[in-house]
């Protein structure tokens, strides 16, 4: 399992290139940390997808989606960062 820590000092990763991103980390066992939420949607996608084992860490705190990449509870600055709502699946 890798961590994607999402964080304003990570790299910053095109939308075009965030699914083969998420793919090497996992191929190479690397955590990594990025600025760019695509790389948390490409995760998930791939969650269903692949069965990738991910977890994500924002401001300290683990964030572990189910096997259906569903993220039952968001940290509230994430919230406010992604923009997001607590109804998303």
């Amino acid at each position: 399992m890798i961590t994607i820590e999402y964080s304003p000092l990570g790299i910053a990763v095109p939308d075009h290139k965030a699914e083969d991103f998420v793919l090497e980390a996992i191929k190479f066992e690397k955590d990594i940390n990025v600025s760019t939420e695509n790389i948390i949607y490409a995760a998930r996608a791939l969650i269903v997808r692949e069965q990738i084992k991910v977890q994500f860490k924002f401001e300290g705190e683990i964030i572990t989606p189910n096997k259906h990449a569903k993220i039952e509870y968001y940290p509230q600055d994430l919230v406010i960062i992604l923009n997001i709502g607590y109804v998303i699946c």
